[in-house]
């Protein structure tokens, strides 16, 4: 986020509701931990163990550790949609959303556009907002980008977060 321009964030802030991550600073974070925590998951009860308490995830801490609000529609619907493929064909490399293209493309943006916006939005999705133990970005997501003037009214909901952590834990990860 430090390498965007205040053009840039003042774009994601006044077209989005994810303006809190273009505060978020660069934190190291040991893998160990993040593993063991993510394993603590329970889906049932929406919360974290931590010693044998759970810890319930609400939409305040949410909102509160990622600065943007967990409110308006429901982005599930538009998950299962069928994937636009313009955008697919524009995102897409050898049928993947790579991370790594979105980060190199948002680096080179000169203006902040339609198409910056999407791939900050995607690179968030893929990095932050529900990350997986993969390179890329789930294609289904693209269905979110799709339509910018509805942007604002779509989040993430708590469960939407939780889902992708636990799927992010259900690859056995070793831990050494």
């Amino acid at each position: 986020m430090k390498l965007l321009s205040e053009d840039h964030k003042k774009y994601i802030i006044s077209e989005t509701s994810l303006g809190g991550l273009t505060q978020m600073h660069e934190v190291t974070l040991r893998r160990i931990m993040l593993v063991r925590l993510a394993k603590s998951i329970d889906m049932d009860t929406k919360s974290i163990t931590i010693g044998k308490m759970p810890i319930p995830i609400t939409k305040e801490d949410v909102q509160g550790i990622f600065g943007i609000p967990i409110e308006g529609e429901d982005i599930e619907p538009h998950l299962e949609n069928q994937t636009d493929t313009e955008l697919f064909t524009a995102y897409a490399n050898n049928g993947q959303i790579l991370i790594s293209d979105l980060e190199t493309a948002i680096r080179a943006s000169k203006a902040p556009d339609g198409d910056f916006l999407r791939r900050f939005i995607l690179y968030a999705i893929g990095t932050v907002l529900a990350p997986t133990a993969q390179h890329y970005v789930d294609l289904k997501y693209l269905n979110l980008v799709t339509d910018l003037e509805n942007l604002r009214n779509l989040t993430g909901d708590v469960s939407h977060l939780i889902t992708s952590s636990s799927s992010f834990t259900s690859l056995e990860i070793k831990i050494t």
